[in-house]
């Protein structure tokens, strides 16, 4: 029986080579799970840009039809500046009382219509938004009367007329002189917490 041996060159080649086995071994183990939750990380990265794409395009194709709409009633004749004093965001009280008084001095200075009116509490609209009740009352012939009814509809807030009645005077028929009630509102866009009336 013949016995090798082995020569010192040997021996460190074949430990160098069992150490780099055991270093690519070790490393593989030691970094397969890193790599498996990089890659975990990388997927849920992915699905959630794909996402996050989606959803811009979505928001790009809604400004796309925001622009649209605003170009389509821009040429109409809105006036998107106007917006908020014609359809305010809340109820503005003093600001619509002022209005009244100014259109009830102007209907009297300027078209001899005697008028008054009547606010009621902002109540929610159904449709959306708020309401304020008006109601209106105004002696003056049938043309005064127009322009009265005129000027309420192209008010800064426009009032929307639902109900009118016309009548003549009671105790002179022929003077040419007209009684008019009405029942109108005004729009704004919310609410507020202050008024719980809701109709």
């Amino acid at each position: 029986m013949t016995k090798t041996t082995q020569t010192p060159t040997q021996n460190v080649a074949l430990v160098a080579g069992l150490m780099i086995v055991l270093g690519i071994v070790s490393i593989y183990f030691y970094f397969l799970p890193q790599l498996v939750t990089q890659r975990t990380t990388l997927e849920s990265d992915k699905a959630q840009l794909a996402g996050l794409q989606q959803s811009k395009a979505t928001l790009l194709n809604a400004q796309k039809r925001l622009d649209s709409a605003e170009a389509e009633l821009t040429q109409k004749g809105v006036n998107f500046a106007k917006l908020p004093s014609v359809y305010p965001p809340n109820e503005d009280m003093p600001g619509l009382y002022v209005q009244l008084e100014n259109l009830v001095t102007q209907a009297s200075t300027n078209n001899n219509v005697v008028a008054s009116y009547q606010v009621s509490a902002p109540v929610a609209d159904p449709a959306g938004g708020g309401k304020i009740p008006i109601t209106f009352s105004a002696t003056g012939s049938l043309s005064d009367l127009e322009t009265f009814i005129v000027s309420l509809e192209q008010n800064t807030r426009p009032i929307i007329l639902s109900q009118i009645s016309v009548s003549t005077s009671a105790t002179n028929a022929n003077s040419g002189v007209l009684t008019m009630t009405a029942n109108g509102l005004t729009r704004i866009a919310q609410v507020s917490s202050a008024y719980t009336t809701s109709k």
